[in-house]
């Protein structure tokens, strides 16, 4: 027994020794650098996984078992694994120092942008690195800024547009004195921003950032502009300029091709087809517009890199594509597809979310299912007037089909008077906001032409009717 006790202190004694001796940090191997330095990511995060275990076996709270999970994670996000938020969170428990924090809860929030999977959590992890900031302001500015486009992401998955618009300015003020030097991260902000903009309906205010992207990221060390390609192309094509949008969308979709198994490219592509697709739906060609849906869809199915909320944002579109067609069966299947994956991980008031309820409203108006196309109209609309800004068009849409709805159910005068009157204000107001009437509201008018036909005649059906009856309806599909 006593031969036993003098083991045991003796393994103490040697444990002490080992942990009074500084280590030489010195992860990762040579051999998981060299992969990593000629681009083979994935090879190079496999040895970062085996070395991880190694090190976790023997001295799971070695400083070098840090340097190694730091690592893996900034490997896994160059190639879009959703290792990258598991690897940051294992790396997080072990920091001991602001800038090592810092790096951990960067590499965090970039994981969960990555899966699109927000929840509260997020926004702890945000308020921990604004402290970490605020309270260490010589770390590397670089990383600062790092930082706050991963918080500006996150806040913008949460919903919370308005905190991360004035977080993505931060980050372009941090990076403008760099970006001679840091060309790609700069055009990155700029997009960030753009981004964040067009999720607000402010895209006339983010046009000229898509443009100066794709200007920045064309220059030397600019990286690659297909991702502005595509944003730009996308706020067009909100905007209702489907020609000037088409031939952006395009050559977004041949750039990412090529380049389908590299890091963002399988989302890019599945993306630009889905807003391909509707700028086709826009300009009369559905049946054109099909087959980039399906093609969108099969590629959300491979690998983890797309979100489900860009599914959702699909499945939608492929459900609005079947209503034009008049497939209504179709229409309904992939709206409720489009609910099921919003619901599953947007915000609960998210946009997308409120265009899939009223176009499910569409769809059951159309099958002659009135009572529940009512239900969903109505949600749609008080989704849009508690997060959307007066004038903007969703809201505006939301306003007006429920009044022409009610109107050609001949019910509620009142209430459809108040919301009809409503939604022109809306209009009003944001034809009133253009900065050219000659260019964007003339756009505007055009789009709008229909949604104004349709409350004139609302209108005057009310006022001349004494009430819309039955022999007196508005006429016109939703």
């Amino acid at each position: 027994m006593f031969r036993g006790l003098l083991v045991i202190a003796s393994l103490l004694l040697s444990a002490g020794a080992m942990a009074q001796a500084p280590q030489p940090r010195i992860a990762p191997s040579a051999a998981a650098k060299a992969a990593l330095a000629r681009g083979d990511t994935a090879a190079g995060l496999e040895l970062l996984w085996t070395e991880i275990g190694a090190c976790e076996r023997a001295h799971p709270r070695d400083p070098i078992c840090l340097d190694l999970r730091l690592a893996a994670a900034e490997a896994a996000l160059a190639i879009g694994h959703r290792a990258t938020e598991s690897n940051a969170f294992s790396a997080l428990l072990l920091t001991k120092t602001p800038l090592e924090r810092l790096r951990a809860l960067r590499l965090m929030l970039a994981g969960r942008n990555l899966t699109g999977d927000f929840s509260a959590p997020d926004d702890h992890f945000v308020k921990e690195a604004l402290e970490t900031i605020a309270a260490n302001p010589d770390i590397d500015p670089v990383l600062v800024a790092q930082t706050r486009s991963a918080m500006a992401a996150a806040l913008d998955g949460l919903g919370r547009y308005g905190e991360a618009q004035a977080m993505h300015r931060q980050v372009i003020a941090g990076l403008r004195p760099h970006r001679a030097a840091m060309p790609a991260a700069y055009a990155g902000a700029l997009g960030a921003l753009a981004r964040n903009l067009d999720g607000l309906g402010r895209n006339i205010e983010a046009e000229p950032l898509w443009r100066e992207a794709i200007a920045t990221a064309q220059g030397r060390g600019g990286g690659t502009a297909t991702d502005y390609y595509r944003g730009l192309g996308a706020n067009l094509l909100e905007r209702g300029r489907y020609r000037d949008a088409e031939p952006l969308l395009r050559l977004a979709v041949a750039e990412y091709r090529p380049r389908v198994d590299l890091p963002g490219a399988r989302a890019g592509l599945a993306t630009s087809l889905s807003d391909l697709g509707a700028c086709l739906d826009m300009l009369g060609r559905a049946v054109d517009a099909t087959p980039l849906y399906e093609e969108a869809a099969a590629l959300s199915k491979v690998g983890d890199s797309l979100t489900s909320q860009f599914k959702g944002r699909n499945w939608l579109r492929w459900a609005r594509n079947a209503y034009i067609r008049r497939q209504l069966e179709s229409a309904l299947f992939a709206v409720d597809a489009a609910i099921i994956f919003l619901k599953s991980n947007a915000a609960p008031d998210h946009p997308d979310l409120a265009r899939a309820y009223q176009l499910r409203g569409f769809i059951l108006e159309t099958a002659r299912r009135p009572d529940e196309a009512e239900a969903m109209y109505r949600q749609a609309r008080a989704m849009w007037t508690r997060t959307l800004r007066f004038g903007h068009p969703d809201r505006v849409i939301g306003d007006a089909t429920l009044a022409l709805y009610l109107t050609r159910q001949g019910r509620d005068d009142g209430e459809a008077r108040a919301v009809s009157l409503e939604a022109q204000r809306g209009i009003l107001d944001h034809i009133a906001a253009m900065p050219s009437f000659e260019g964007e509201a003339q756009a505007a008018i055009r789009q709008y032409s229909p949604l104004f036909r349709g409350q004139v005649l609302t209108c005057w059906r009310l006022a001349h009717a004494g009430g819309a009856g039955a022999d007196q309806r508005a006429t016109g599909t939703p």
